[in-house]
C-alpha cells in the first residue's frame, strides 16, 4: 500500500480541521523559536541589569516549547518513514496515538503561554537595558534566513526527497507480468541485473590495470616537461597532481571499456549522457563568453546586439524545439533552402542525430550563459586592461592574462551548472527524436521515462538512484578540482 505523508497524521476525518492544526503549530513555532533564540543570546549583564528572574528557566522553557512543531510535522513521520525503509513496509498506514498527539497539544500551548509571558515581561526590560550580541545577531539573520527557505524546504522534501526515497523501495519490487498485477519483492538482485555490475566490475579492474600503466608514463612526462620548464618538479609530486594523473586515465580507460562490452541499457544511455554533456557545455560556454566579449564593447548600437544574444532565454523548450524541427526538415527546412541535401535527415541520422540535438540545446542555453558571462565581464576594473595597454599587452593577451583569470569564478559556475542540466536533460530529446535514432539520443532522463511508461518502475528506479549518484559525484569532482583554479580577485 502506497505511504504518503497524510498517512501518518489521524486527521479523524476532518482534513482541514488537521491541516489548520499543522498549521498553526507551524506558525506559532517559529514565533516560540524566536523568542528562544532572542533569550538564549542575550547577554548574562543584560540579565542582570534588567532584573528579569529565572534567566535559565526563561531559556528552557522557550526552547521546549519550540519542539511540538518539529515532532508533530518533522520528527515522528521521518522516523517512522526510515524504520519502515530499514525493516519492512507495513500494509497499513502508521498513526500517531493519541497519548502522543496530546503530549504535542499541551506542550504547544504551554508554549504559547510562556512565550506571550516572554514577550510581555521579559522582552521589554531586557530591551531597555542592553542590546543582542554579535553572535545573537547573527542568530537572528539565521533565523530570518530558515524561516524564507522554509516553503522551498517543503516543495523539496515533497515532491524531490521523498520521491526519491520512495525509488529504494521501487527498485526492490519486481513488476508484474501483465498491467494492473502485483510486483514481486525480490530485494536488491535486479540491481546488478539493471546496471550490469558483473561487467562494471571487470571495467573498474581493467582500468585500475592500464590506468596505472598509464600514470606511470604522465608522471614521468609531466615530471620532465615540468623540470625543463621551471627547473623544478615539485608541482607533480603534490597529492593533488598525483590524484589527476591517476584518476582520469583510469575512469576514463574504465568507461570506454564498460562502454564496449556491456550491452545494457544502462550503459548505452550513460555513453550518450556523457557525450550529450560534452556536446552542450563546452561549446556553450565558448559560445556565450565570445558573444559576451564582443558585447562589451563600448560602440554605438551595441545594446541591441546584447538583446539578440541574450534572446533565447525567453524561449521555451518546447517552442524552441519545433522551430528547429521545422529547420532541420529535409524537405521544407533550412538545409535545402541552401542547397544542402540531407539523406538521412540530421534528426533521423545515427550519425547526426546527437550533434544536432545538442546543438539546439545550446542555442537554448546561450542566453543564459551569455547573460552570466556579461555580468562577469563588468565587474572586471577598466583599470587592468588600461595598464595592459600601457605595457603592451595586445587584445589575445589581455583575454587570456586578465578576462579567463578574473572571469573564473563564472566560467566555474556556469561549467557545475551547465552539467548538471545536461545529465537531467529531457525535453528536447523528446520533442525531436524521442530518443532515437538507435538509440543514439537516449539519454538516462529519456530512459527512465520510458520505463516508467512501460510500467518496469524497479528498473526506472535503480536507474534514478544511478543518474543521482553520477550527478553527484560529478559535480564534487568539479567543485574540488576546478575549484582550485579560480581566481577570486579582490
Amino acid at each position: 500500500m502506497d505511504i504518503s505523508w497524510s498517512d501518518f497524521y489521524d486527521t479523524n476525518g476532518s482534513d482541514f480541521r488537521h491541516g489548520l492544526f499543522v498549521l498553526l503549530l507551524i506558525v506559532t513555532f517559529f514565533w516560540t523559536a524566536r523568542a528562544a533564540i532572542d533569550a538564549i543570546f542575550r547577554t548574562r549583564a543584560d540579565w542582570e541589569a534588567s532584573k528579569v528572574p529565572g534567566r535559565d528557566a526563561w531559556r528552557v522553557g522557550l526552547v521546549v516549547a519550540a519542539l511540538p512543531a518539529v515532532v508533530y510535522c518533522v520528527g515522528y513521520p521521518g522516523f517512522s518513514l526510515l524504520f519502515h525503509s530499514v525493516f519492512t513496509w507495513l500494509d497499513h498506514p502508521v498513526r500517531m496515538n493519541s497519548v502522543v498527539r496530546s503530549t504535542v497539544v499541551v506542550v504547544w500551548l504551554g508554549g504559547l503561554l510562556l512565550t506571550a509571558a516572554y514577550q510581555v515581561f521579559a522582552k521589554p526590560k531586557l530591551d531597555a537595558v542592553g542590546a543582542l550580541t554579535n553572535r545573537g545577531r547573527r542568530a537572528k539573520d539565521a533565523e530570518l534566513a530558515y524561516a524564507l527557505l522554509l516553503p522551498s524546504f517543503v516543495l523539496f522534501g515533497e515532491f524531490v526527497f521523498y520521491p526519491f526515497a520512495r525509488n529504494f523501495r521501487a527498485s526492490r519490487i519486481q513488476p508484474g507480468l501483465f498491467p494492473g498485477q502485483p510486483g514481486k519483492h525480490v530485494g536488491w538482485a535486479q540491481w546488478g541485473r539493471f546496471l550490469d555490475t558483473a561487467v562494471l566490475g571487470k571495467s573498474i579492474w581493467y582500468g585500475l590495470g592500464r590506468g596505472l600503466i598509464v600514470f606511470v608514463i604522465l608522471f614521468l612526462v609531466a615530471g620532465a616537461l615540468a623540470r625543463a620548464i621551471n627547473g623544478s618538479a615539485k608541482a607533480v609530486w603534490k597529492p593533488a597532481s598525483i590524484a589527476i594523473l591517476f584518476a582520469v586515465p583510469f575512469v576514463m580507460i574504465a568507461l570506454v571499456h564498460f562502454f564496449d562490452t556491456s550491452d545494457s541499457d544502462f550503459a548505452n544511455s550513460f555513453k550518450v549522457t556523457i557525450l550529450f554533456a560534452v556536446f552542450t557545455v563546452i561549446p556553450g560556454i565558448v559560445l556565450g563568453l565570445l558573444l559576451a566579449v564582443v558585447a562589451n564593447q563600448r560602440l554605438r548600437g551595441m545594446g541591441f546586439y546584447r538583446v539578440v544574444f541574450s534572446s533565447p532565454i525567453i524561449t521555451g523548450v518546447a517552442a524552441s524545439s519545433v522551430i528547429f524541427f521545422t529547420l532541420l526538415n529535409p524537405q521544407v527546412g533550412l538545409l535545402p533552402w541552401l542547397g544542402l541535401e540531407t539523406n538521412p535527415a540530421l534528426l533521423q541520422n545515427p550519425s547526426w542525430a546527437l550533434v544536432s540535438v545538442s546543438g539546439v540545446v545550446v542555442w537554448a542555453n546561450l542566453g543564459l550563459v551569455f547573460i552570466l558571462m556579461s555580468a562577469g565581464l563588468q565587474t572586471i576594473p577598466d583599470d587592468l586592461y588600461e595598464a595592459a595597454r600601457v605595457d603592451g599587452a595586445g587584445a589575445w593577451r589581455r583575454f587570456w592574462s586578465i578576462t579567463v583569470p578574473m572571469l573564473s569564478p563564472t566560467i566555474f559556475f556556469t561549467v557545475v551548472v551547465g552539467s548538471i542540466f545536461a545529465f537531467q536533460a529531457f525535453g528536447q530529446i523528446q520533442l525531436l527524436t524521442s530518443g532515437g535514432p538507435l538509440k543514439k539520443t537516449n539519454v538516462l532522463t529519456f530512459q527512465i521515462y520510458q520505463d516508467v511508461v512501460q510500467g518496469n518502475t524497479s528498473k526506472a528506479g535503480i536507474l534514478s538512484i544511478a543518474l543521482f549518484v553520477i550527478v553527484l559525484v560529478f559535480t564534487v569532482i568539479q567543485l574540488r578540482v576546478l575549484e582550485r583554479r579560480v581566481e577570486y580577485g579582490n
